[in-house]
């Protein structure tokens, strides 16, 4: 049967696979992300295929916009079964030149945006007794990270503690809650490292070579399904070796 999907951050890399694995599964995927242009034409691209995926412009440090925007999907689609916290900035600051102001923009997307998505979404899964969500987190936060700043890493961190407490708090209710770590994949995102710096992360990479963002897009398909019923509170590491815990 069909399910309704939230992914944030997907009009481009991890998120975007993801929204695709969903829509070629027949799902209806709900995309949320500050990047209007490319929303849209993602969004128009998989309906030209055939594939139900709506776009909807999201600020995720906005309480009130989240939710309006999430209760606009319940309102229109009866309920959301699978949220995905997939939204995120890279930060390449040292600690000495990370401002109070960077901080707070990585902190805020990357960590508050995931809780804010998933305060307004979990009162209607535990109404349902039934729900999935997958946040994605970063080796970085399991490591301290290779070449990412600080506040990065922390947000990251942050991610999967937050994946933890919300899986015991909802598991009475059915809601699974996991996350997945993800070494340096091959996205937008990870371009803005200098060719040196990506041969050095790749020097400490066993498998040697970047994660493939269709991956990650498989491992969360994986979790929000009904095979993974009796998964939650895990961090699933995909990282070609470089974190082994």
């Amino acid at each position: 049967m069909p399910r309704t999907v939230v992914i944030t951050g997907a009009s481009k890399g991890i998120g975007k696979q993801t929204a695709r694995v969903f829509a070629t599964a027949g799902d209806q995927v709900v995309i949320f992300d500050i990047d209007k242009e490319k929303g849209d034409e993602f969004s128009w691209e998989q309906k030209k295929a055939g594939k139900k995926v709506d776009f909807s412009a999201l600020d995720i440090t906005r309480p009130a916009d989240i939710q309006h925007a999430v209760d606009s999907v319940v309102g229109q689609y009866g309920g959301i079964d699978v949220l995905v916290n997939c939204a995120g900035i890279l930060d390449l600051h040292s600690f000495a030149d990370t401002t109070e102001d960077v901080w707070d923009l990585v902190m805020g997307i990357n960590l508050k945006g995931a809780f804010l998505l998933t305060q307004a979404v979990l009162p209607y899964m535990t109404k349902a007794k039934s729900g999935r969500i997958v946040n994605i987190s970063s080796s970085a936060g399991r490591t301290g990270g290779v070449k990412t700043g600080v506040s990065y890493s922390v947000s990251k961190a942050g991610v999967i503690g937050l994946t933890k407490t919300l899986a015991r708090m909802a598991a009475p209710d059915k809601v699974t809650v996991n996350c997945i770590a993800p070494g340096t994949t091959n996205t937008e995102m990870a371009r803005q490292f200098s060719s040196e710096e990506t041969e050095a992360i790749l020097r400490q990479v066993p498998l040697k070579s970047l994660v493939d963002p269709e991956d990650i897009a498989q491992a969360v398909f994986f979790l929000a399904s009904d095979a993974a019923k009796m998964i939650t509170g895990i961090c699933l590491d995909i990282n070609g070796g470089i974190y082994m815990g």
